[in-house]
């Protein structure tokens, strides 16, 4: 089988290197250089008057998106349309930066502010996807143009809690070669009053300090007329105290968490007129320390060590054929407290797509991915996908797909409970949207369902040891809604309104119960008033209640948190600077995301933003 991917490779990059055609692209750098057939893709906006500095503070806005939030600065993971959040992606200029031991990243260590870039498909079988991406795929680049341009921002934040972050962001370009420098510094001690619902008063939260640092190098050199050379360098270093759950209320000593993060890539990419292509090489290590002070045992150490192999290569066989292909390797080497030895993992996989374009308003896209883990067999992803465009400009879209999600390291070897026998978690997925322009209002809607088999999930065995298994097969889906509209209502002043909306349902199909925390309802809402004076927004999210247990006899009330945001601009000469405001939370509510986490109720933040660019 490996002389079949190798042999396979070269003919197909043999006949599609020797085509040409102008090929439309879209800014998913080395994951896709054609733009998905029949996916939703979300261009996320990062708010500079919001001053996120987590990719958590960005996905919430998402209706489909839940955020699984232990707190302020703690751990924060993905669900999209009800997956787990093993079961979604998120790239760094190309490279995966989920956990071979975890399957998961976690959100609050990503920095947004430092990617002019940042995407997301929804679904599992587009092009550029990773073997696992069942949810979602998420992308954060840094885009660099060849433009005699230099700009300087330094951002400040100051809130409650003691908190304080700042940012840096240094570029200087020319029409050869152009560089991209940034930092990110915060710090929190979290120390908010919450109600505790067990002793029913009001407490102070304690042992929840977090301080974070991070530096991001980005240079592209032009190497000739039609190719260029780029590299990207991330340090990520965070320091936490992990607070207990309220549910115990005797003092103990603390938890603390660090994580490391070091991240380079080198990639070449070439274009000239109709064959666009390239490689890209990319290094990750990450390093986990954790320790539970209140224990004698000793703070266990996870070391990973990742390399990535990435080509990619498309062009245009005819006036209406389109052709990708791509090749991954990944190969990872981990070390853990929690193994008996060191453990090893390769990833292989290749995708072949094929468009076809029956007018410049109807497409049809298909790709073939076989992808194999290590010594077990391969596993052959596809996907067919289309979209249409009428006369009167409804758009028509979707797709049906297939993937894969393997098991963690620590599903299949941690000492205390692996399971060497878990079979893959495999998905069918369907999705239908459409989109319409009426006069000035944008409205889409999409319908979707996903069936996920051999659902792996950790529990507790008659040993009283907790261990995964495949015990679900697993529906969701539902439906999505949102609708733009923007209200002219003086010469410099208009009103924009956002709505967004989901309505879906997680089941497990054997018990016909909902899967914990999976709310059914999310609705939210964004006002904003833009003039030259002062810019207001007001930002509502409502989410319905959720199940916390597995026989849905417990469950999370239902939440709604509302923020509002204030910002001015000022301009002297070629300095701009950006005051801003909020205040969150603002009607001062109770509630959990996670059962025993409280979230902070009010708080005021104040923050600004100098840009200067020549």
């Amino acid at each position: 089988m490996k002389n079949f991917f190798f042999y396979f490779s070269c003919l197909i990059s043999t006949l599609i290197w020797a085509q040409s055609d102008t090929l439309k692209t879209v800014e998913l750098e080395t994951n896709a250089f054609l733009k998905p057939v029949g996916f939703q893709i979300k261009v996320l906006q990062v708010d500079s008057s919001e001053l996120n500095n987590r990719l958590s503070d960005v996905l919430v806005r998402e209706s489909s998106v839940f955020i699984k939030q232990y707190g302020p600065g703690n751990l924060a993971s993905i669900s999209v349309r009800g997956t787990s959040s093993s079961q979604n992606q998120v790239f760094w200029n190309g490279i995966p930066m989920s956990s071979v031991t975890l399957g998961q990243v976690n959100l609050n260590l990503i920095r947004p502010l430092t990617s002019n870039s940042i995407q997301m498909i929804y679904g599992g079988g587009e092009s550029g996807a990773y073997p696992g991406a069942i949810g979602s795929s998420i992308y954060l680049n840094n885009v660099l143009e060849f433009k005699e341009k230099n700009t300087f921002s330094y951002s400040g934040f100051y809130g409650a809690f003691e908190t304080y972050r700042q940012n840096g962001i240094i570029s200087v370009s020319d029409s050869n070669k152009a560089i991209m420098f940034s930092w990110n510094s915060a710090r929190s001690l979290n120390n908010f009053e919450y109600y505790n619902t067990y002793n029913e008063t009001y407490l102070e939260r304690s042992e929840a300090k977090q301080v974070n640092l991070d530096y991001s190098l980005h240079t592209a050199l032009k190497l000739g007329k039609y190719s260029q050379a780029k590299l990207n360098i991330l340090i990520s270093d965070s320091k936490k105290d992990i607070p207990r759950p309220i549910s115990i209320n005797v003092p103990l000593q603390k938890q603390i968490q660090n994580d490391e993060t070091r991240l380079i890539t080198l990639g070449w990419n070439y274009h000239k007129n109709l064959k666009k292509g390239g490689i890209q090489w990319g290094h990750q290590k990450l390093r986990n320390y954790f320790d539970d002070l209140a224990t004698s045992n000793k703070g266990s150490v996870v070391d990973i060590n990742q390399h990535f192999l990435q080509s990619r290569l498309s062009v245009r066989i005819n006036e209406k054929s389109k052709l990708l292909w791509s090749w991954d390797s990944e190969f990872a080497n981990v070390r853990s407290t929690g193994f008996e030895s060191n453990k090893v993992r390769q990833l292989h996989f290749m995708n072949l797509g094929y468009t076809y374009d029956f007018d410049p308003n109807f497409s049809i896209s298909l790709n073939l991915k076989p992808t194999k883990l290590d010594d077990r067999k391969v596993d052959i992803l596809s996907n067919i996908a289309l979209e249409y465009t009428s006369k009167n400009r409804i758009k028509i879209y979707g797709h049906i797909s297939n993937n894969v999600r393997y098991p963690t390291l620590n599903d299949l070897y941690w000492a205390s409970g692996g399971n060497e026998n878990l079979n893959s978690e495999k998905s069918i997925q369907v999705e239908v949207g459409v989109e319409k322009v009426i006069k000035d209002i944008y409205l889409k809607a999409n319908v979707y369902n996903n069936h996920v088999k051999n659902w792996i999930l950790w529990q507790p065995q008659s040993s009283g040891q907790w261990s995964p298994e495949n015990v679900y097969e697993v529906q969701s889906s539902g439906i999505e809604a949102s609708l733009q509209k923007s209200l002219q209502i003086a010469r410099k002043t208009r009103i924009d309104l956002h709505i967004n909306s989901t309505l879906g349902r997680v089941i497990n199909l054997e018990s016909r119960k909902d899967l914990i925390y999976m709310p059914r309802r999310k609705f939210l809402y964004q006002v904003a008033l833009i003039n030259p004076i002062v810019n207001v927004q007001v930002l509502g999210e409502f989410s319905s209640s959720f199940y916390i247990t597995t026989d849905n006899t417990a469950y999370m009330p239902q939440y709604n948190v509302h923020n509002i945001r204030i910002s001015k601009n000022i301009r002297i000469n070629k300095l701009n600077i950006r005051l801003n405001l909020e205040i969150n939370n603002m009607l001062n509510a109770d509630y959990q995301v996670v059962a025993n986490y409280p979230m902070p109720k009010r708080h005021l933040n104040f923050g600004f933003i100098f840009t200067q660019a020549h």
